[in-house]
């Protein structure tokens, strides 16, 4: 069984950017099971279990990473079910386009013990605060390094020769799609890493 770990995702210079609208398509794609529920409900565990249990009867896995904890999953998607499981919650708020036909909600939230919780009370939003304070920091600091990114970029940009990487470019491009393969896909817009 193969394995794809991709973002959906991603920490930018302009804050969180998210592309979970492309990991499955309603009209084409058979089951979108959104997850719900606050930080540690369990629903990485949930995603994990089902790919578990999946592996030995499918091609492939996909693991959707979350883009702020590298051990934390965002969800899976089983390309040869055309199905998926994702989280949700904020950042991703994802909700139902087409409710019981193609997606559904699982609130995982039902099962928090409340009892426990609510003394801590406090402490969870302090908690949540400095989380929230260290996004924005990280998020400044990704902005600076876009613009020094930009300028690294324009330095090697005079140094490019463009007839060459034309050249290289259209090579890969016959090497990767032979002429008598006239197929048309679909875009599925992902990241292939995070910070």
């Amino acid at each position: 069984m193969a394995e794809r770990h991709i973002f959906f995702g991603g920490n930018t210079p302009e804050g969180f950017h998210s592309y979970y609208d492309n990991v499955l398509n309603s009209g084409k794609d058979n089951r979108l099971i959104i997850l719900k529920g606050g930080p540690g409900v369990g629903k990485s565990s949930f995603a994990r279990a089902v790919a578990k249990a999946f592996a030995p009867k499918v091609n492939c896995i996909e693991y959707l990473h979350c883009s702020g904890d590298g051990d934390s999953l965002d969800g899976i998607c089983i390309p040869q079910f055309k199905v998926a499981i994702i989280d949700g919650t904020s950042p991703h708020m994802i909700d139902p386009k087409v409710p019981g036909a193609f997606d559904e909600i699982i609130n995982l939230g039902q099962y928090l013990d409340e009892a426990k919780l609510a003394p801590r009370k406090q402490e969870i939003i302090k908690a949540n605060q400095t989380k929230a304070g260290h996004y924005k920091s990280a998020y400044r600091y990704l902005k600076a390094a876009q613009l020094i990114d930009g300028d690294s970029l324009a330095a090697h940009e005079d140094c490019l020769d463009k007839k060459v990487l034309c050249e290289l470019t259209n090579d890969i491009i016959k090497r990767a799609l032979p002429a008598d393969e006239a197929r048309v896909g679909t875009a599925r817009k992902m990241f292939a890493s995070a910070i």
